[in-house]
């Protein structure tokens, strides 16, 4: 990157070992998102937003056929906070906005963390909620690129979650991460939790 940039993200194909990267680059007085991937040492960059609204917090990942997928964080036309998705499955990028993604009055910190099945299924996880009241919410899609998305909130023994890292293995299984704690003042405290593909969550484990 050539102009100021942060918040940046990295994902590998794990097939041919192509690095791919998002971050966050300003664009006059817009933050916008960028991806990147290196080709045989010199770096593609694609700029994916070019809104007159702040994009933030990128992240990315590639599935076993080495199609790429990013979620962020955004805002739609009432300068509402949600959550945004692209992903090139069908040869070119196609980018959606998560209409029911719901990241409160301070959405632009609800750091989206996404992860995929081997197949190109996607789930994105992110603090979503209001101030006070921010547990980890969950979107998920059945297929590569589709635009139907499946939402719920997971909770752990902590009052308030904040921010998410997620696994999948190649059994479909989701091994998640969530930290958070009991208000302003008490201590963090990390849980691990997981899903099989057709089971439910099982109980939080202090980590």
């Amino acid at each position: 990157s050539s102009q100021f940039s942060n918040q940046s993200a990295l994902a590998v194909d794990f097939t041919t070992g192509t690095p791919h990267i998002a971050y966050r680059a300003n664009y006059a007085s817009n933050d916008e998102i960028v991806v990147a991937k290196d080709s045989a040492g010199s770096w593609r960059r694609l700029r994916m937003t070019t809104n007159s609204t702040q994009d933030l917090a990128p992240t990315i990942t590639v599935d076993s056929l080495g199609r790429v997928h990013v979620a962020w964080i955004g805002q739609d036309a009432s300068s509402n906070w949600k959550i945004m998705y692209a992903t090139n499955t069908g040869g070119g990028w196609q980018a959606q906005l998560l209409t029911m993604s719901e990241l409160g009055q301070f959405g632009s910190g609800a750091l989206p963390f996404i992860a995929v099945t081997s197949s190109g299924r996607t789930h994105i996880f992110y603090r979503g909620g209001s101030y006070t009241d921010y547990h980890i919410h969950h979107a998920s899609n059945s297929a590569p690129g589709d635009t139907t998305w499946t939402y719920e909130i997971i909770s752990t023994p902590n009052a308030n979650d904040f921010s998410a890292s997620a696994v999948i293995d190649a059994q479909g299984t989701i091994h998640l991460l969530a930290s958070g704690n009991d208000g302003f003042g008490f201590p963090p405290h990390v849980y691990y939790l997981k899903k099989s593909g057709s089971g439910s969550w099982t109980t939080p484990e202090l980590a």
